[in-house]
This record gives structure tokens, C-alpha cells and sequence, in this order.
């Protein structure tokens, strides 16, 4: 297969920061939680007791690396002393694999970055546009791959027809390059526009919702009513999408000039370059909805204070790492409309992201 990649990812090296090691509990397999125990053992560390069978928290079905001041306990001076004493080899595979995503179509390997990683962050923002790159040979970057090209899930396209995995991601890099292709250089603008396009609808009004809903903590139980009635469909509460994100402090080297527009858009970008939504529905409508919650996560995060970088790392977080995706997309089996009804939600989330306030 392929690999398909952005420069970015090539350009990737870790500067040290640390930053993985505050913000994630670390999973850790029992094969890993034993080597580390050993390690530690034999060099008389004192933390293999925290490393003993039935000590560790355990979330979402995996056991965490024990923390210590908010962070990782092997985190010191900003080195893993994990990998610093005994080798790449001992740390978990999570560790190994941060900052990279790579995505396994039927004909091609996708490899992009987290970004929450701030180095990565700073990548995407000095980067002069978006690139993707073709290596027929190339090494893909990490061993953990999303593999979303298998048989066990149904393929839907973007009129709701469901379709083979082949035809469905010949869909998708269509859907994709014509993404990239849109002239509009603001953001919401190329969204609504691609997204008129391709589905044959008009994108609703505005909606008119209260005027604190932005900088609020929570969630307008009325706003639900105000979308429905602008979108003129069901519309669906979105309290945990309203819940905040910690901020999380970092030295960040802003490019001068700073074009925050065209920041966002090349994430919005990126995310449909490697559509991590996939993991959880194999659905272009999804898709299609999910860039509309991206940029509606990232208004959020403006209105209540926080510089566009740091919008972009806590919207990354917000939808793309665990636990988050499964609790807000109805992974693990949970059937879809039980949260929100993808048919056409894209509406939904146009009209608020274009929403301005009541008074």
C-alpha cells in the first residue's frame, strides 16, 4: 500500500516538551505493565510498587500508568526516565505511537498527526499551506494502525446508500480533493459552500440563540429548539459538547504575519485528509458533520478566551482522543440515532456555527 502523508508528518521531532505526559493518562497493556515492573525491579526502583498486579487505575478497559503532580510518575525533567534508563523498547506502545494517527483504507496507508502534540501544533501553524505527499514505498511512522477498511461495519455514502468499502473511500478522496479544491478562503464559508455542493441542499439561516451561549459552561436547553427551528430538522442537545476543556500551559512560537483563517482551515483540512471520525461510523454524512462540529468546537473555545492555537489543541482533543469519541459519536455498538440523527445533521451544526447571538 501506498502511504499517504503531509509534510508535516515528516517533519515531526519530538522537542522534549513533555506536554503528552501531563495532559493523557497513559494506557498500558498487562504484557507492558510487566516489563516495566521488571525493569524497575531490577534496578530497585521504588516505583515498581506502583506497578504490581491490581495497582493501577483502570479506564475504559485499560490499565494507566500511575501519575504523580499531574503527571506521568516517569516523567522527569521533561524525559521519560522509562526510556532514558532502559530503552525504546520498554515504554508502552501509546508513547511510542503520540503524536501519530495512521489510518488504514482498502488501498492506502494515511499518516497525520495529533495535535495535541504543541510541536505538531506549531508545525501546522508555520506551514505555508496544506500538502499531501505519495511515498510507494514509504515507512509508516508507527505499528498502530485504525484499520477502517474491513467488512464487519456497513459503508454509508453521502446520500445514505449503503455501499462497498472500495466505492465508499473512491467517495471519500473525491469528497476530500474537492474540499481542498474550494476557492473560499474563510473556513465556514468553504464548509457551507462544499457542503451545498455536494449534497444538493441549502444551508439553513442562522440560528438566534442566547447571547451568553458562547462563553457559557453549558448547554442552552432552549438553543435546541432555536436550531431545530432554523435548520428545519431535529435538531439534538449538545451538553457534552459544551463540557470545557482544562487549558494546558505551553510555549508556543507564533509565525509572524498569523493568518488565523487560514490556520483553521488547513486543520479542518488535515482532519478530512485523515478521517479519524471513521473509527467510530463509516459515513460520509458523519463526515460531512463532523467538520461542522470541528469549527463549531473552535468558536466555542474563542468565546471563552483562549488564543485560536489553543482552540485547535482543545478541539483536537475534544473529538479525536479517547474517551471523548466514543461518548459523544455512540461507538461500542450503541446505535447512531440514539444521539444524533446523521441524516442530514450537517444543517444542524451550519446553523450554529453561523448562529449570532439574541439580546
Amino acid at each position: 500500500m501506498p502511504l499517504h502523508l503531509t509534510p508535516l508528518v515528516r517533519a515531526w521531532q519530538c522537542r522534549k516538551r513533555g506536554m503528552c505526559c501531563r495532559v493523557h493518562k497513559i494506557p498500558v497493556s498487562e504484557v507492558e505493565r510487566r516489563r516495566i515492573t521488571r525493569h524497575l525491579a531490577a534496578a530497585h526502583d521504588d516505583r515498581a510498587a506502583l506497578m504490581r498486579e491490581g495497582m493501577l487505575e483502570v479506564v475504559h478497559g485499560w490499565q494507566q500508568l500511575p501519575r504523580k503532580d499531574g503527571a506521568c510518575v516517569f516523567l522527569e525533567h521533561n524525559l521519560c526516565s522509562l526510556h532514558s534508563r532502559f530503552g525504546a523498547a520498554t515504554i508502552p506502545g501509546a508513547c511510542r505511537q503520540f503524536p501519530h494517527l495512521l489510518l488504514m483504507t482498502d488501498d492506502r496507508l494515511v499518516a497525520s498527526l495529533s495535535f495535541q502534540c504543541p510541536t505538531a501544533l506549531e508545525l501546522l501553524a508555520h506551514a505555508p499551506r496544506f500538502e499531501t505527499l505519495i511515498e510507494p514505498d514509504g515507512e509508516p511512522p508507527t505499528d498502530a494502525v485504525s484499520h477502517l477498511a474491513d467488512h464487519a461495519h456497513a459503508y454509508v455514502d453521502l446520500a445514505g446508500r449503503i455501499v462497498s468499502p472500495a466505492e465508499f473511500w473512491r467517495g471519500h478522496w473525491r469528497l476530500f480533493e474537492r474540499l481542498a479544491a474550494h476557492p473560499e478562503p474563510d473556513p465556514l464559508a468553504r464548509l457551507i459552500a462544499f457542503a451545498e455542493a455536494e449534497t444538493g441542499e441549502r444551508a439553513p439561516p442562522p440560528a438566534h440563540l442566547p447571547a451568553d451561549l458562547w462563553s457559557a459552561d453549558f448547554w442552552h436547553p432552549g438553543a435546541t429548539f432555536q436550531l431545530a427551528r432554523a435548520a428545519g430538522e431535529s435538531a439534538f442537545d449538545l451538553a457534552a459538547w459544551w463540557e470545557p476543556v482544562s487549558p494546558q500551559d505551553y510555549t508556543f512560537n507564533r509565525p509572524d504575519p498569523f493568518d488565523e483563517g487560514a490556520f483553521v482551515l488547513r486543520y479542518l483540512l488535515h482532519r478530512a485528509f485523515a478521517p479519524v471520525f471513521y473509527v467510530h461510523h463509516r459515513d460520509q454524512r458523519f463526515l460531512l458533520a463532523m467538520l461542522f462540529g470541528l469549527y463549531v468546537r473552535i468558536r466555542l473555545e474563542r468565546a471563552r478566551g483562549h488564543d485560536v492555537t489553543t482552540a485547535v489543541r482543545h478541539t483536537d482533543r475534544f473529538f479525536v482522543h479517547v474517551p471523548n469519541p466514543e461518548e459523544l459519536f455512540g461507538a461500542n455498538g450503541q446505535p447512531l440515532d440514539t444521539l444524533l440523527p446523521w441524516g442530514s445533521s450537517w444543517r444542524v451544526l451550519a446553523a450554529l456555527a453561523a448562529s449570532s447571538p439574541t439580546h
